[in-house]
């Protein structure tokens, strides 16, 4: 994997409604990776980390770039 890592979520949160304008989300799922790791609030770590630019707003993708490169 190449990238940074992901934030800690199975991304399937329940949202509560907390009264006066505010929100909690609460992850509902708990999973694991197929070697059993957790990763609920650590994230999954890249074998390879390479930090996104500002590039990629003009059509140029660093991190893509790096994995081409690891492929070739």
């Amino acid at each position: 994997m190449v990238g940074t890592p992901t934030g800690g979520s199975t991304g399937n949160p329940i949202i509560i409604d907390l009264g006066w304008g505010y929100y909690g989300r609460i992850c509902t799922r708990h999973e694991k990776l197929a070697d059993g790791t957790e990763f609920i609030g650590v994230g999954i770590h890249p074998d390879v980390i390479v930090e996104e630019t500002e590039s990629v707003i003009f059509g140029n993708d660093n991190v893509i770039g790096e994995a081409l490169k690891l492929l070739n």
